[in-house]
């Protein structure tokens, strides 16, 4: 169905801009600050798509992705 084509579309985006917002993530962690400009734009890029599924993500699961691994630990 159409409707539906759009939907999944719609969330094969977000995810994609999740996984290069979780390289950029994974890569200032390491000390690479060439990064910065991108992670800000995806940020607003996936906050300007509001999919709910996106939002949940961006919420409940991208913090860790700037912990240490003690930090992991002990949360």
């Amino acid at each position: 169905l159409p409707g539906q084509e759009e939907e999944l579309l719609a969330l094969v985006k977000g995810a994609d801009k999740l996984s290069a917002l979780i390289k950029c993530i994974q890569e200032e962690n390491l000390g690479n600050r060439e990064f910065s400009q991108a992670r800000q734009g995806l940020r607003q890029a996936l906050a300007e798509m509001h999919l709910p599924e996106v939002d949940c993500f961006l919420e409940e699961f991208l913090p860790s992705y700037g912990l240490s691994l003690d930090e992991l630990q002990n949360n």
